[in-house]
């Protein structure tokens, strides 16, 4: 079987299977959810299929003609080489374990069927993404990732905040994306062309003749980056992420490990070349990822909600990965997001299973002493965040590690302290989190009468528990590996483009890391696995400081941003809405921070604008009209010695105006 047509069955597999299950999910055997499951199987085994094939040297670039507009002809086409393998085979399989363990977590709910419809088309999104080999298919895949995470992330719209944070991610998207649109809208205006091969080629070649400004190649670089900003959730348009925890427990996996986020990540590493045009924009991502690293991680330090602190881990794992790219190493980057999909989705699918079992409890301040009525949960939880946390020799290490390094070697010292900073902080939160959970006594009815988890959502966990271990040999320093043949232009080659890694180990960067990082994890265990009270001692000792004190506040409370953007941003749109559209009254409930919804109460009206503006545009041209009819009507007397009168006049007029003109 050609490579098209795997390609083919891997990217149709999950929709095909989405529109029968949507249809008629309700009338099939356990609603659809089999049909689901062997959809995702299909399209892993073709992802696994395809990967032996591009392992074997085979590579894919291939488009045709869909349809003509205007003398403009679009195409659809495809890239494979082994940089989309390994996102195919890192969505196909995170995707495939949750739709397997989404059969017990969703067990019961009333939209049992369409929910494992969205789960089909967001998969599909996001493998259009990874095969696409143009920019206007990827934009297209780019805003169906967006519906369908809208679709999922409020997929309980029952919930008021279910809803608000469906929207947040929506419209937050839609910021990044404008900026997106606007590069995708140069590149052709400079081209007439959206071919990857044809782009990356076409830009070098202006910019050697000097065709082409490095400004102008900087609106293109960040248009591109900003769409990246929006899906991988960077700092400034972070804010939708945590909110995206309203969702079920699954989709929270999803979209953190294997597919939106990650989005982002791949779009600036599959388009690298174009960055590399303009340093200056290597450098912007850089130092946009090493401030969502530190930033989000601050934040986590302080959250309680289980799933609240996996997402700001997220979004500073995310930072990591932008970091690394800006760094000039789209290996570091992409290594660390094929790693990161693993013990991530292992995290979360392991704080669905708790919240099932004490019964939709999410504080980890009312959990504690899982670790004996939950050990399977427990120890690939723990897994899970050795990891994370970066302790050898499991998969975050290696990974994380070949960040460090890269910064190391970048020579920029401030974004190797930031790399740094954020390994400890990481080791901290992440085992707070886990002794606080599983560790001790209970300390709630909820935790003390845990449920037993079933099969169905034990074996995702102790299969990712697996690859969280085994993932990151496969980028030991020293070993020969990476992701090539990678098709980056048409016969270019890109010294900084992915490439085999055969650096050996940096020994003071990787000591330094395990030291940072067990650091950060035997505070913890002080903090709270010896001591019962430690966020108390914390906030006593905390008193003593008038510094550390203020900073621990900004951190709870997410260092404010979401009510600045409420001031500065949401606020003033609203103001605007009143003014223009006839807004009479807007009732704010509350901070749309995720906790309170922000509630809009439209009536209709009229205002000044409508009145005066409007109204008196139409009633001020009848109102003219009508004037001046009326004084022509009194010149229409019927008279013919007046009409000659007006006449010579007229002529008399024309005689004067010529004398005046021409003498």
């Amino acid at each position: 079987m050609s490579l098209l047509t795997i390609i083919l069955f891997v990217l149709f597999a999950p929709i095909a299977a989405a529109t029968i299950v949507m249809f008629f999910g309700r009338f099939l055997p356990g609603k659809g959810a089999p049909i689901s499951i062997l959809g995702l199987f299909i399209s892993f085994v073709g992802s696994v299929w395809a990967a032996v094939k591009v392992f074997g040297g085979e590579t894919l670039y291939q488009s045709f003609n869909w349809f003509t507009v205007g003398g403009v002809t679009f195409q659809l086409g495809f890239l494979v080489d082994l940089f989309t393998v390994v996102m195919l085979l890192v969505v196909s399989t995170i995707s495939l374990l949750i739709h397997i363990y989404s059969v017990g977590y969703m067990k019961g709910d009333e939209y049992y069927h369409r929910y494992f419809a969205f789960l089909g088309l967001f998969t599909f999104s996001m493998l259009g993404i990874v095969t696409a080999n143009n920019f206007a298919q990827t934009f297209i895949f780019w805003e169906l990732v967006g519906l369908s995470s809208y679709f999922l992330i409020g997929f309980w719209f029952q919930r008021p905040a279910a809803a608000e944070a469906g929207k947040k991610a929506f419209i937050t998207n839609r910021v990044g994306d404008a900026g997106f649109l606007i590069g995708i809208m140069t590149i052709y205006m400079l081209l007439g062309t959206l071919d990857f091969q044809s782009v990356f080629s076409g830009l070098a070649g202006m910019q050697q003749a000097g065709m082409v400004t490095s400004g102008l190649l900087m609106v293109v670089a960040l248009g591109i980056f900003s769409g990246a900003v929006g899906k991988s959730a960077q700092v400034p348009l972070h804010v939708w992420l945590p909110d995206a925890m309203e969702g079920p427990t699954p989709v929270s996996a999803l979209i953190h490990a294997a597919t939106m986020v990650a989005a982002g990540v791949y779009l600036v590493a599959r388009t690298f070349p174009l960055f590399a045009l303009v340093p200056d924009s290597l450098t912007v991502v850089a130092y946009i990822g090493g401030i969502t690293a530190i930033f989000a991680a601050s934040i986590a330090l302080t959250q309680n909600d289980i799933k609240r602190v996996l997402a700001y881990s997220t979004l500073s794992q995310l930072g990591y990965m932008m970091l690394a790219i800006g760094c000039a190493s789209q290996t570091a980057g992409i290594f660390h997001l094929f790693t990161h999909a693993f013990f991530k989705a292992l995290l979360f699918l392991g704080a669905g299973a708790v919240i099932i079992a004490c019964h939709h409890e999410q504080d980890i301040r009312s959990l504690g002493g899982l670790w004996k009525r939950m050990p399977v949960v427990a120890i690939t939880f723990v897994i899970g965040g050795l990891a994370l946390a970066g302790i050898p020799p499991f998969a975050g290490f290696w990974s994380k590690d070949e960040i460090l390094a890269v910064t190391y070697a970048s020579g920029d010292y401030l974004l190797m302290a930031m790399g740094f900073l954020t390994a400890l902080l990481t080791g901290f939160y992440t085992f707070r989190l886990i002794f606080l959970t599983f560790a001790g006594e209970p300390r709630s009815d909820h935790a003390a009468h845990a449920q037993k988890t079933p099969w169905v959502m034990s074996f995702p966990l102790v299969f990712l528990a697996g690859c969280s271990v085994v993932a990151g040999f496969w980028g030991i320093p020293g070993q020969e590996w990476g992701f090539g043949p990678t098709i980056f232009g048409s016969g270019i080659s890109v010294s900084h483009a992915i490439a085999h890694h055969e650096a050996g180990i940096n020994w003071l960067v990787m000591i330094s890391s395990i030291i940072i990082a067990t650091a950060g994890v035997l505070i913890a265990w002080w903090l709270y696995g010896i001591r019962s009270d430690g966020d108390e001692w914390v906030a006593k000792k905390l008193k003593l400081f008038d510094i550390t004190k203020p900073l621990s506040t900004l951190s709870l409370h997410k260092w404010y941003v979401d009510e600045i953007y409420q001031m500065f941003v949401i606020n003033p749109v609203l103001w605007l809405g009143q003014f223009f559209y006839g807004v009479d009254r807007i009732v704010i409930d509350g901070l749309i921070d995720g906790s309170a919804a922000g509630t809009v109460l439209v009536a209709q009206g009229s205002n000044a604008v409508d009145k005066y503006v409007v109204d008196g545009a139409v009633n001020g041209a009848g109102w003219t009209a009508r004037s001046i009819g009326s004084g022509l009507r009194r010149i229409q007397t019927g008279v013919v010695q007046q009409y000659l009168g007006f006449v010579a006049l007229g002529a008399l007029g024309m005689v004067i105006v010529a004398l005046f003109l021409f003498l």
